[in-house]
């Protein structure tokens, strides 16, 4: 029976089940897909491409080929993945995404604008023009960037939001407006919609 020495070889099993035995790939399966739920726990929810490069890198690789993330993905259950115009997402569970009205800070590790799951932005808006009860666009989007780390202060003490993650976080204040969680009352500012 093979010996593992390395990362690459516990996913060469699964790359290629035919040259292996049952007992094997199956031993390798449940390495992974324990691997899988520990990232899972620490980062969901997270863009799929950033689970399967934690994952690899967990099995000690640090240059991630495309075939070895789409690997890596196979193992995730498709009911824990959100397919968004924005990407992909993995969830914990198929039931976190229904109950999530959280967001992970910047203080808790640094992510890309396209890392971050819409729930997440969602939330944060929500959370950003609740504290400010009224917020204008551009003060929305430096809020938001800020929560998430998205952007750089200059040397006036402001701080600056590239323009990928201002679009992105406009686009999702507009998603949020159209599904009735703000509303912008021509004013310009948004708010929370008044409850009943």
């Amino acid at each position: 029976e093979l010996v593992i020495n390395n990362g690459r070889e516990y996913l060469d099993v699964l790359a290629k089940p035919e040259r292996f035995t049952r007992e094997l790939i199956v031993r390798v399966r449940t390495v992974l897909e324990a691997t899988i739920r520990t990232v899972l726990e620490a980062e969901a929810p997270i863009e799929a491409n950033r689970l399967a490069k934690f994952v690899a890198n967990t099995f000690g690789l640090e240059n991630v080929h495309p075939s070895r993330i789409d690997l890596i993905l196979k193992f995730v259950p498709e009911n824990q993945i959100t397919r968004t115009q924005f990407g992909a997402f993995v969830w914990l569970s198929p039931t976190q995404a229904e109950s999530w009205s959280s967001y992970r800070h910047a203080d808790l590790g640094t992510r890309e604008y396209d890392e971050i799951a819409p729930q997440e932005y969602t939330n944060a808006i929500l959370d950003v023009v609740e504290h400010g009860r009224s917020l204008l666009e551009e003060e929305a989007i430096l809020l938001v960037a800020q929560q998430f780390g998205l952007g750089t202060e200059t040397k006036t003490g402001g701080f600056r939001v590239g323009k990928h993650a201002k679009n992105r976080i406009k686009e999702i204040l507009d998603q949020a407006i159209q599904a009735g969680l703000l509303s912008n009352d021509g004013d310009g500012r948004f708010r929370l919609p008044d409850r009943p």
